[in-house]
């Protein structure tokens, strides 16, 4: 329900696909409102909490006695605050995505609930030498960013039980955590252009 679509796992039959589009497009209307309150929930949480310690540090750094400047109608240092929130936990979680991908799938013979014919994996080189999936650090940042991102070629895909398990979970808050910060990009490139067309008409 996270709209990422690996092709690993495909709908062969018409009845199937029937079932399956009526299925997706009721889930997603179903499941809606439960994503957008919960999740949306603790991303807002989350970046207010780390907009607010950066106030806290930018008022610790000042001299004893200087107030930092509320942004009134210059809204572009609260964009700039919500931006550098989102940012960290968007980059937090292509982070924890890369590292899992790499350090726990890199090289396997699984493929899901199959294994390889004549992998063996007792080892990298091993594995590697027998035909098992690789993922190098890069695969590993393109799967996380091209999942994250809702994407999904197909071409790389977690492949042991566990990395799809780690998957449902990592997109769920990762998607989330992408359109808050494709949102706080966009929101604070708009503020920044309002607060130079104000500037222009003051002067």
């Amino acid at each position: 329900m996270t709209t990422v679509g690996y092709g690993d796992v495909v709908v062969a039959s018409e009845a199937m696909k029937v079932f399956m589009t009526v299925y997706v497009l009721a889930n997603l209307i179903l499941v809606a409102y439960f994503w957008q309150s919960f999740t949306q929930g603790l991303v807002d949480r989350s970046t207010e909490r780390l907009c607010a310690s950066m106030r806290a540090a930018r008022q610790r750094l000042l001299p004893r006695g200087a107030r930092v400047k509320r942004h009134g109608s210059d809204g572009s240092g609260e964009a700039l605050d919500a931006l550098v929130g989102a940012s960290l936990q968007f980059g937090a979680l292509i982070l924890a995505g890369t590292l899992f991908h790499r350090l726990y799938e890199h090289c396997t013979c699984s493929d899901g609930a199959l294994l390889l014919e004549d992998c063996v994996d007792d080892d990298y080189e091993t594995c590697v030498k027998t035909g098992g999936h690789i993922t190098t650090w890069v695969s590993a940042l393109y799967l996380s960013v091209i999942t994250l991102t809702t994407v999904g070629f197909g071409d790389h895909v977690p492949h042991t039980k566990l990395g799809q398990a780690f998957g449902c979970a990592w997109m769920f808050f990762g998607v989330v955590a992408t359109a808050s910060f494709l949102s706080s990009v966009s929101e604070y490139f708009f503020q920044a252009e309002a607060d130079r067309r104000v500037a222009e008409q003051v002067e």
